[in-house]
């Protein structure tokens, strides 16, 4: 028997109610502090809060995974009927994700919550506890490279696999302090120029500023301020924000009111004078930054570009206060990609179950992506 079968083997999983997590949160701290890939949306803190505010609208279990009496493992899984394509279809979510769309908390850096070197057995005991449950679907959002994601696939490659990856735009703060330089001499002459530029448009209004948050009250005010910003925008361009969404605002306010007060959450706000370039909503977790969520004041003077000058003060800002990465998380929009010094990869991936209905539903897909195509064709 090789060392995986043997550990896999010890294994036992034990499945809770959604209900029975202040039994289970102690465990997934401890987890926590034990995994080396745990990310903010892994933590007890997000998955608490997620659970109180999402948690009993949705099908929600907890699986902890034990060996020898310990827990190595935890995560949670989320049942959902959809349709797609018309077709309804049974989706399972690996942890806090499966909300309605219009109210998508966005994880990412998401991964399975153990101890090193336990991950091929816990996603062999994951797989044999989804083998006794009925589903179409298996879903993964933004999900890190690495070996949970390569067990997963291992023990699920009977199963049709659909994969989306994006790339993580990212600042390397360490690097550049370790120069000792400030954070745009990291970036191409070209773009360093144009962000000088660009600032010094937006100081026409009065001096750049950015303030920082600096207790519970002012960041629920920021974070106001930031939803009105957004809104504003998406519905200029004909689409609805997150923000408009009241169970949405509900779990960002719980979360800033359960952990700002220990450094984990960054409101910042850039003023010109008196006037509003742009407020920034972050995570601050083991020395990483994970820019969440903005909002911009937008002018109809094309020489400003609120965003990029709101991001370079606030990564600046992040590299003073001695933080070791700024991550632009998933997306390929040019500012992340210009205000970057390098990029990771995560992975949004579907695994099915091959049926008529899964079968019809991939092909009425790749029909609605081929017209897209010719649709986007000059």
């Amino acid at each position: 028997m090789s060392a995986a079968a043997a550990i896999t083997s010890e294994l036992t999983t034990r499945a809770y109610a959604a209900t029975a997590w202040p039994e289970v949160a102690p465990v997934w701290a401890e987890l926590e502090r034990e995994c080396p890939r745990a990310s903010f949306f892994l933590s007890e803190v997000w998955v608490e809060t997620w659970i109180e505010t999402f948690g009993p609208g949705l099908d929600v279990s907890i699986l902890v995974f034990e060996a020898a009496g310990r827990a190595v493992g935890a995560c949670l899984l989320v049942a959902a009927k959809r349709r797609s394509a018309l077709l309804p279809v049974r989706r399972i979510s690996l942890n806090a994700s499966g909300e309605a769309d219009s109210e998508t908390t966005y994880i990412e850096f998401n991964d399975l919550l153990c101890r090193q070197g336990y991950e091929v057995a816990i996603a062999e005991a994951l797989a044999g506890h989804l083998s006794g449950r009925q589903w179409d679907e298996i879903t993964l959002d933004g999900f890190c490279q690495g070996p949970a994601y390569g067990a997963l696939k291992g023990v699920l490659r009977r199963l049709d696999l659909e994969e989306n990856w994006k790339p993580s735009y990212f600042v390397d703060l360490a690097a550049i302090r370790k120069k000792g330089t400030p954070y745009e001499i990291a970036l191409s002459g070209s773009i360093r120029r144009k962000l000088r530029e660009r600032s010094r448009y937006q100081a026409e209004a009065g001096p750049l500023r950015l303030d920082a948050a600096g207790d519970v009250p002012a960041a629920c005010a920021m974070l106001e301020s930031l939803a009105e910003l957004n809104q504003r925008r998406w519905s200029g361009q004909g689409s609805a924000s997150a923000f408009a969404s009241p169970r949405f605002l509900a779990f960002h306010r719980s979360l800033i009111r359960k952990c700002f007060s220990a450094g984990a959450i960054q409101l910042l706000r850039v003023s010109a004078g008196a006037q509003t370039v742009g407020v920034l909503y972050n995570f601050v977790y083991r020395g990483k930054v994970y820019f969440y969520q903005c909002g911009f004041h937008y002018t109809e003077d094309r020489r400003l570009s609120p965003g990029r000058v709101t991001l370079a003060m606030a990564i600046q800002y992040s590299l003073d206060a001695g933080l070791e990465d700024f991550d632009f998380m998933a997306g390929e929009s040019s500012h992340k990609k210009e205000l970057s010094t390098g990029a990771r990869n995560l992975v949004w991936a579907e695994f099915r179950r091959r049926s008529l209905k899964i079968t019809v539903l991939n092909r009425l897909r790749q029909l609605k992506r081929r017209m897209a195509a010719r649709a986007s064709r000059p």
